[in-house]
């Protein structure tokens, strides 16, 4: 049981950099767009430390370090990402000898931290890892194989206590925690996998060791302008309990001193409905003179896959997805509360408008959506409808391969992508956050992207002209206990004074 279990997480792993592959879109034409979303599309040219894609060097799978120090790279195609999976499983998993790929001349043996080799991966996880189409698709077929499985301890009576796995020793290689939340599930809201094992202690207890903060202090750095919005996916932010997190992270977006700042929330009341507190953490952002790119999900498509199953009510959360796509094409009932929904989103939207006339507004029908075109285009109208008066640009959140029938096509509008392994299709445009795959702070033990890793990321989509950047980390959204606990029960753990520090850095990459 324990080697399965390993294995299950490693291929998990494996698969943050396997995504279809990209579709060449067209250049994408504004909903209604606003003045100072016009005034961003020139984009300054600033260091960056990830190599575009070229047509002579295939980039490495994101998180992987193979023994001939390829590394992080965020423009891993599907075609390629599975082929080195594949060989990664028939050359180094079966024996201790390993074997080098005889095309990339990459030696394809999976090691340990201690340097022994992974046993033989078990079939249901070789069938699960066929069958696996994208990270988020990957992750819900592992989790359906461990819940057959049966349920075994070692022989003292108890999971060992080290289960952090890694693949390969060198300095930013992926990290596979069997206790991290980071296989958490798509049954919360903007989560992925959920854990057989939950972690319940604070970020700070999965530090290998102590890390001084970066210097010097970013509130003693100049004001940046000009940059790409850069930010907090907030999803909690309207719950009081999320409160003191939010309260932190908007000091930080003051302290970091860009400009240009991202705030994203869900507004359909999975997170609660404070929306006057959510417009007076706006007003104070507004007057240390940040200009504002806000967004707002109306609807929560993460939670209604497990609709269930899930003690989320609010919204669509308890309607099949497959059911959802007919009615809200075509059932009065839920049109009608879809656009009670989409006005809720509205009124934020227009508060922010008010705030400052450079803010800029970003409206997106449903996060991880399971729509298909036409469905998509249904929610849409009515968003646009609810937008009468407000300047908003409509994006949509797709989440291919996360449900049977779900597409990507946006009909035009830019995409808003979710989660690391995605990256490498963000263009001019588009935007992204590290919802349900979260960075790791200096030093810490998790499964997530490596910091310096991260770092290079934001920069490199600073470079390309994203739409917006968000940070997202799993404690903050309160999931240290799980995704199916409800969030009126959620523990939501704000950053502590050394992680801000680490954030503001983050919000700064590629500027200084």
């Amino acid at each position: 049981m324990i080697k399965r279990t390993v294995w299950v997480f490693i291929a998990a792993a494996l698969f943050l950099g396997c995504e279809e592959p990209p579709v060449v879109k067209k250049e994408y034409p504004q909903t209604n767009p606003s003045a100072s979303l016009q005034a961003q599309a020139a984009v300054p040219e600033s260091e960056v430390t990830v190599q575009a894609p070229t047509d002579q060097t295939p980039p490495a799978i994101v998180g992987l370090t193979t023994s001939n120090s390829k590394k992080i790279s965020f423009n891993e195609d599907a075609a390629s990402a599975m082929k080195k999976v594949r060989e990664m499983m028939a050359h180094g998993a079966s024996d201790n000898q390993g074997g080098t790929d005889s095309d990339t001349g990459i030696d394809q043996t999976l090691v340990r931290a201690d340097g022994k080799a992974f046993p033989t991966p078990p079939p249901e996880i070789k069938a699960a890892l066929e069958e696996a189409r994208n990270d988020k698709a990957t992750t819900d077929i592992i989790n359906s194989v461990l819940s057959d499985l049966p349920e075994e301890n070692t022989a003292s009576g108890a999971m060992p206590t080290q289960n952090n796995l890694a693949l390969g020793t060198n300095e930013g290689d992926l990290t596979v925690d069997t206790n991290s939340n980071r296989n958490s599930g798509t049954l919360g809201a903007g989560v992925r996998v959920p854990a057989k094992n939950s972690a319940t202690s604070v970020s700070n207890s999965n530090r290998s060791s102590p890390t001084p903060s970066p210097s010097p202090s970013p509130t003693e750095s100049p004001v940046i302008k000009g940059a790409r919005p850069r930010g907090y996916l907030m999803l909690y932010m309207a719950h009081p309990r999320a409160r003191e997190v939010v309260e932190v992270q908007i000091q930080n977006l003051i302290d970091a001193n860009i400009e240009n700042v991202f705030v994203g929330l869900l507004t359909d009341g999975t997170f609660g409905r404070d929306l006057g507190f959510v417009k007076s953490a706006l007003t104070r952002l507004s007057n240390a003179g940040r200009a504002i790119t806000l967004a707002t999900y109306v609807s929560n498509g993460s939670t209604m896959r497990s609709f269930n199953r899930t003690p989320i009510t609010a919204g669509f959360s308890r309607v099949d997805p497959l059911d959802f796509r007919e009615l809200i094409e075509n059932d009065s009932s839920t049109r009608s509360k879809y656009l009670s929904l989409a006005r809720d989103a509205a009124s934020i939207l227009a508060h922010n408008s008010n705030l400052n006339p450079r803010n800029v507004n970003i409206a997106i029908p449903m996060l991880e959506d399971n729509l298909t075109k036409s469905s998509y285009l249904a929610a849409r109208g009515l968003l646009k409808e609810a937008l009468s008066g407000v300047a908003a640009t409509i994006v949509r959140n797709p989440c291919l391969g996360c449900y049977s029938g779900n597409d990507a096509d946006s009909a035009g509008d830019p995409i808003d992508e979710h989660g690391t392994a995605a990256f490498h299709k963000v263009k001019f445009g588009d935007s992204f956050s590290f919802d349900g795959a979260q960075y790791l702070y200096p030093e810490e033990i998790n499964s997530g992207l490596p910091y310096e890793a991260a770092l290079g990321l934001i920069a490199e989509a600073e470079r390309r002209g994203a739409l917006f950047v968000g940070l997202w980390r799993n404690n903050w959204q309160g999931l240290s206990n799980g995704p199916m606990v409800h969030p009126d029960k959620r523990n939501y753990i704000p950053p502590t004074a050394e992680e801000s520090a680490w954030d503001i850095k983050l919000l700064r990459a590629g500027l200084d």
